[in-house]
């Protein structure tokens, strides 16, 4: 369940920081240039140099607490190589390329960055045989909080505990102090737990995570089949989505357009909205049910939604191609004039995307003049739901074999990039050079390359193709200078309408990192089995069957192992 929820939200959080790379630092290259061999012979020299591994075994990391007491007059001044493994940095340190960025952060923190690169594809299996075999760097990023690791690495001593007081790190401090984050100490979802990971969050408040699902409309086409307002109801929105692909929308006299599209079917579980909002993340949310806690799937409310996004697909709204589409196709279906509508998030980095390929294709037009956010289906409740996540995914581990001095050094180093000059650093460049400010605004000084083009910043720079370090940049893309102003404004009126007239599903964001026996079993993945509904010639009846199946297989004990723990916890329904 959870490694496809972390799935789906990679690709969102993949795409609002790559998006707003492209923004600025589009067209990166993938020269690996031999990182990876070089980054593993770093890491192990690390490993081989660590001054003290006695202690390696023990949980509780008495010595982190006990050098709180002993900061050095100048916890800077030993010179330090940090050995990191992180999405992309081989290509972020390429040998022999001077970057200016990543030699503020070395001299601010007096240390070296030896990479030890891992892919998109192959972070996951690297970082596990790494800790099975003792060889992991000084620092890894990964998506591990909700999988059995966890609880290995940290009860094995392979991972380092952070110390109860982050004082020193007043802005790494500030954020960990936010009950999205507090709900990742370990034991997960006790309040007394402590910290083994530095999360990494897209939005520092989960109630700005509404615009990381939405859909996206031609409200030109609107016009064009003689329809005046955006659906409020799902009947309303099947009758658009069919008059896109029936009425000759784009007036070119041919029947070649579709309704909705999407950027994969992991998105399709937002239109869930107007029936069971528990599921509107793509699986199962826990909601309040009478006295107990239960998956949203199982609620009569998940059965109707599916009945209608079937209905949506068999009257021809929905795209044909859904169940296998990826990559780039929806948002190019979208953009190019295929699609009428767009399932993905709300964010400006995605809303640029669609700009910049709808008025390539399309010069004199403007994006702002033909699309536009959908509102929220209002719920069979009467209600309007919006999604509703902790806005974080991924989170950074420390070695265990990290002495103290390493470990603060570590948290010094996203202290900084969390802060706001270390945020326009890897953001914006070198003050002065590539922006200035204006009070308290960023403005960008324009640049080009040896080609007459716009600089592409991460060319300069080739840190900033990592400058998700610390933080993804969902909450700064409301404010990220380099993104247009009309797509930021579109962006947040559509969240400023959401947080003020939508609700969320009735739950409680610390159950998602609840710890309980059966936890691994539980397995259902609602993107994929709404797939296969859509696809069936009798939703109600597959719909039922599978859910079925589920709660005979295992779903009765989890309900109860996972009430049970609630209870312990005081996480009541």
């Amino acid at each position: 369940m959870e490694k496809t929820k972390r799935k789906a939200r990679r690709l969102g959080m993949l795409t609002v920081a790559v998006l707003l790379v492209a923004a600025v630092f589009s067209g990166c290259s993938s020269n690996n240039n031999g990182k990876e061999e070089n980054g593993n012979a770093a890491a192990q020299t690390e490993t081989d140099t660590q001054a003290d591994s006695s202690n390696t075994t023990d949980t509780t990391n008495t010595s982190t607490n006990k050098a709180e007491t002993e900061t050095p007059a100048d916890p800077l001044a030993e010179h330090m190589d940090i050995s990191i493994a992180m999405w992309g940095i081989g290509d972020a340190l390429p040998d022999g390329v001077e970057d200016p960025v990543l030699d503020a952060i070395s001299k601010k923190l007096n240390i070296t960055i030896k990479p030890v690169n891992v892919t998109w594809d192959d972070y996951a299996q690297k970082i596990q045989v790494w800790a099975a075999s003792d060889q992991l760097p000084d620092l890894f990023a990964i998506d591990a909080v909700t999988s059995p690791n966890l609880t290995s690495w940290a009860t094995q001593g392979i991972i380092h505990q952070l110390p109860d007081d982050l004082s020193a790190y007043p802005t790494l401090a500030k954020m960990m102090e936010g009950p999205d984050f507090q709900a990742y100490k370990f034991p997960l979802g006790d309040p007394n737990g402590k910290f083994f990971s530095i999360p990494r969050p897209n939005f520092r408040d989960a109630n700005l995570n509404a615009n990381s699902h939405g859909i996206i409309i031609r409200k030109d086409w609107m016009q064009n089949v003689g329809i005046a307002k955006a659906p409020e109801t799902f009947d309303e929105f099947i009758a658009l989505m069919k008059a896109f692909a029936e009425k000759d929308p784009d007036q070119n006299g041919k029947k070649d357009t579709v309704g909705l599209t999407a950027y994969s079917p992991a998105w399709l579980p937002y239109l869930m909205q107007a029936y069971e909002p528990g599921l509107m993340g793509g699986v199962s949310t826990w909601i309040r049910n009478n006295g107990q806690w239960i998956p949203s799937f199982t609620t009569d409310r998940a059965t109707e939604g599916v009945k209608a996004i079937k209905k949506l697909y068999d009257e021809g709204g929905l795209d044909k191609d859904i169940a296998t589409i990826k990559g780039s196709e929806g948002i190019d279906k979208f953009a190019s004039g295929i699609a009428g509508a767009y399932a993905h998030d709300t964010v400006p980095g995605t809303l640029l995307q669609i700009k910049t390929k709808y008025e390539q294709l399309n010069p004199g037009k403007k994006f702002e003049d033909a699309f536009m956010i959908m509102p929220p289906l209002k719920n069979v409740d009467g209600n309007y739901y919006r999604f509703y996540d902790t806005g974080i995914w991924s989170e950074s581990y420390i070695n265990a074999k990290a002495d103290d001095a390493k470990v603060d050094r570590i948290l010094r180093l996203f202290d900084f990039l969390l802060s706001e000059e270390g945020f326009n650093l890897t953001h914006f460049g070198i003050e002065g050079v590539d922006y200035v400010k204006q009070g308290d605004k960023i403005v960008m000084v324009d640049q080009k390359d040896d080609t007459g083009n716009a600089l592409v910043l991460s060319s300069k720079y080739p840190f900033m193709k990592i400058n998700y370090f610390a933080e993804w940049s969902g909450t700064s893309s409301a404010t990220n200078p380099t993104l247009p102003l009309t797509l930021r404004n579109m962006s947040k009126e559509n969240l400023d309408n959401l947080l003020a007239n939508a609700k969320t599903a009735d739950t409680d964001l610390r159950l998602n990192f609840i710890d309980y026996p059966s936890r691994a079993k539980a397995n259902e993945k609602f993107d994929v089995d709404l797939i296969k509904v859509i696809l069936s010639k009798d939703a109600e009846k597959t719909w039922k069957d599978m859910t079925q199946a589920y709660l005979a297989d295992n779903y009765d004990t989890i309900i109860k192992e996972f009430n049970a723990k609630t209870k312990e916890l005081g996480i009541n329904p």
